[in-house]
C-alpha cells in the first residue's frame, strides 16, 4: 500500500475520468481557466474577497459560547 504519496492538489474531470487517476492540476490552460471562471463568479457573488472586504476570513468570532464538555455532560 501507498499511504501518504498523494499530492497537496488534485483536480479530476470525474464526468471523464470517474477513477480520478489523471490528475489535472499541472495543466496550466485548464488552471487558468478555471482560476479566472472561479474569480468571476466571486465577484457575482460579491464574495467578500472580490469586494475589498477579504481580512473578514483572517478573524475568526464565535457568536455562541459552548458549555465545556465533561464526562458527565449528556448530548
Amino acid at each position: 500500500m501507498s499511504f501518504g504519496k498523494r499530492p497537496i492538489d488534485e483536480l479530476y474531470n470525474i464526468k471523464m475520468d470517474v477513477e480520478c487517476m489523471n490528475n489535472l492540476i499541472d495543466n496550466p490552460e485548464l488552471i487558468g481557466t478555471l482560476e479566472s471562471t472561479m474569480i468571476e463568479q466571486l465577484r457575482l457573488q460579491q464574495d467578500s474577497r472580490m469586494v475589498g472586504n477579504g481580512e473578514f476570513f483572517l478573524v475568526v468570532t464565535f457568536l455562541i459560547t459552548l458549555p465545556m464538555m465533561t464526562s458527565t455532560t449528556v448530548i
